[in-house]
């Protein structure tokens, strides 16, 4: 095998391994953005859930301290 031939070769190997590795990361990341855009819309609901329960059980004109958590 000549010096040319190798190296073209090991550089395609390498070239290769990082794609693999970007096209993993990218996997997670898209990943983790669904997991948080989900996290998001839930806790949002169940937020304004607690509010809306909150209000309708104590007239606002009362002097209640809200939470909001």
């Amino acid at each position: 095998m000549s010096a040319r031939l190798m190296q073209a070769t090991s550089d395609d190997n390498v070239s290769r391994k990082v794609s693999k590795i970007a096209s993993i990361i990218h996997g997670m990341v898209a990943a983790g953005r669904r997991k948080i855009k989900n996290y998001r819309e839930i806790t949002y609901k169940f937020h304004h859930k607690q509010i809306f329960f909150k209000r309708k059980k104590y007239p606002k004109h009362t002097n209640i301290q809200w939470s909001t958590r």
